[in-house]
């Protein structure tokens, strides 16, 4: 199961709390937010995401289609960040991540 870990107090709140999220974004994208988070929660490694198109973003970090242009955005939140052999983010290591960002993002 993945760690998850948020870069600021409210980031966590629109994540854990339907109403925040819903005042926040909307129900819409709210609902699709918490089944995300959801995913992201069941998941052994960032590399068993399906849901969302989860994909690398910017080498560093991943994201994740929410609804429509929304995207959530994270990173390994490992002390060391596992590497493979080209030394490269080795995904299917890693196991903590920190969300980072969610918003409305061109196709990506």
């Amino acid at each position: 199961m993945l760690e998850l870990a948020f870069a600021d107090e409210s980031l966590r709140e629109f994540c854990s709390k339907k109403l925040a999220a819903e005042t926040e974004y909307g129900a819409a994208v709210a609902k699709r937010l918490r089944s995300r988070i959801a995913d992201l929660r069941a998941a052994e490694n960032v590399a068993e995401l399906v849901a969302g198109n989860a994909r690398v973003h910017d080498h560093d970090s991943y994201i994740v289609d929410i609804y429509k242009d929304w995207r959530l955005i994270f990173k390994a939140n490992h002390s060391v960040s596992p590497l493979s052999t080209n030394k490269q983010i080795d995904w299917t290591r890693v196991t903590r991540i920190q969300v980072t960002q969610i918003g409305q993002f061109d196709d990506t």
